[in-house]
């Protein structure tokens, strides 16, 4: 917590900078994960910061969006498996 409060006091953070987060796509629980912060006026820095995203299950709900979206498309998945005998498990 102290080191967000010194990175907003450091670097005055106004809210209106563009934020990218680099290899979004290879993201690991407990990763390293770069952050740039391109401000309006002056040149982007990076901040190094960890992925807070902990299990595999947290990374698959980020993944679809939430665990919302997530849990529908799985239950979408298995209605269509058992309504159209999809189910390979079953079919072994």
């Amino acid at each position: 917590m102290y080191r967000l409060w010194w990175i907003w006091q450091r670097c005055v953070l106004t809210g209106d900078e563009r934020i990218s987060i680099a290899a979004i796509a290879e993201l690991t629980p407990g990763s390293g994960v770069a952050v740039q912060i391109q401000p309006e006026r002056s040149d982007p820095w990076v901040l190094n910061t960890r992925c807070r995203i902990d299990t595999q299950d947290e990374l698959r709900f980020f993944r679809h969006g939430g665990i919302l979206p997530c849990r529908l498309r799985e239950m979408i998945v298995e209605f269509f498996n058992q309504a159209y005998n999809l189910n390979t498990k079953a079919n072994h």
